[in-house]
């Protein structure tokens, strides 16, 4: 009597999955190895190929099966897939991958496919994904333009906001020498000699504070110029440096501000003196222009056997969080900073000299509360 319970006849089985590959809208191929007298894979056969498989290839099955692989399609050879179907089956480990067969082969255009070992060769399972490709490059080249786009409009916003305020404040000092020629000009008699070397002195300030803006500007666009000078070191005594400093810049110009030096006497380093003034003139000149009436301004100089660190800490408006990461950038100044004089360069030259001088910078602000700025030094 039979046994009903026994597995299905395998052939029927076969034919079953033959009938399944032949619906299914993936191209299928099966490959059984070529050995040489070594046992070393050479070559593969085409021992199957469904009908989605064959017109991919814009061939017939009978042109396929039976066929060598390499020989049929060199650029499996060429293009290096023989070799990853070898490793395929020696290692046993399926694999799957993009990839791009160049205009001049068959089938040309972007392929994926999936690669799995079976018995002495391998089966493969390939679909077309060249339109996939051709969209998703669309998407990338259009995310480029609109990128490109963004960064055009905010570069010409940016010219116009640069050019907005390097108007403003080079009218102030223009309209001082505009002022004082007219009034030489019409009352140069009546003037008494006091008066004419006031208004003298008024041009000649305002000349003065074009030429640091345009110096100030030509730093920031086209950077520090290193010269003979600058490579010329020599022993500095930072607090007497810094006191200069402060008599020089500051002292007839403090909105009612105290600006206290506090360092070590005397705090010896050898430095290039033309690079570290502008560090502390720029640094200091913030402090004091985005400070109160009344509030301090605090230099601490320290030193250890191989830095010197300069903090400068003021009880000004501070710096918002998300413009900190900006203030380095040339133009750029912090939103909360357009009623206060200004065109943004100030710490971009800071941060130039500072590379040349090999130091270190470090800003920690809190807006309405002060902003500290540390510069490292090393000796």
């Amino acid at each position: 009597m039979a046994d009903l319970t026994a597995s299905p006849n395998p052939i029927i089985d076969e034919a079953r999955f033959i009938e399944l590959l032949e619906r299914v809208l993936l191209a299928v191929y099966i490959l059984e190895t070529v050995r040489n007298e070594q046992g070393e894979i050479t070559d593969f056969i085409f021992t199957y190929v469904n009908q989605t498989g064959a017109q991919q290839l814009n061939m017939s099955r009978e042109q396929m099966v039976g066929q060598r692989l390499c020989e049929l399609l060199p650029i499996n050879r060429t293009g290096g897939f023989f070799d990853k179907y070898k490793q395929a089956v020696e290692s046993g480990q399926a694999f799957e991958e993009q990839y791009y067969i160049p205009e001049g082969y068959r089938s040309a255009g972007w392929w994926y496919h999936q690669v799995v070992p079976m018995r002495d060769g391998v089966a493969i399972g390939r679909r077309d994904i060249t339109a996939a490709k051709e969209a998703e490059e669309a998407q990338i080249q259009q995310a480029a333009l609109q990128a490109a786009l963004e960064k055009e409009t905010d570069l010409s916003r940016f010219k116009s906001e640069m050019m907005r305020r390097i108007s403003h404040e080079f009218r102030t000092p223009l309209t001082r020498i505009g002022l004082a020629g007219d009034m030489l000009e019409r009352y140069f008699e009546q003037m008494s000699r006091e008066q004419v070397s006031e208004r003298i002195r008024s041009i000649r300030e305002g000349i003065a504070q074009l030429e640091a803006m345009l110096g100030a500007l030509s730093l920031a666009v086209t950077g520090l110029e290193i010269t003979r000078e600058d490579e010329m070191l020599e022993t500095l005594d930072l607090r007497q440096f810094c006191l200069d400093l402060v008599e020089r810049y500051w002292d007839k110009h403090l909105k009612n501000q105290s600006l206290i030096v506090d360092a070590p006497a005397p705090t010896m380093m050898t430095t290039n003196r033309r690079l570290l003034e502008l560090v502390l003139v720029n640094l200091i000149s913030n402090a004091i222009k985005f400070s109160p009436l009344g509030s301090d301004i605090r230099v601490t100089i320290t030193q250890s056997e191989d830095r010197v660190k300069i903090t400068i800490c003021d009880s000004g408006i501070g710096i918002l969080p998300d413009d900190l990461p900006h203030v380095f950038k040339p133009f750029y100044r912090g939103r909360n900073f357009d009623e206060i004089p200004g065109i943004g360069v100030g710490l971009t030259i800071v941060q130039n000299a500072l590379i040349q001088l090999g130091g270190t910078i470090h800003i920690e602000s809190e807006p309405e509360r002060g902003t500290t700025v540390e510069v490292i030094l090393f000796q």
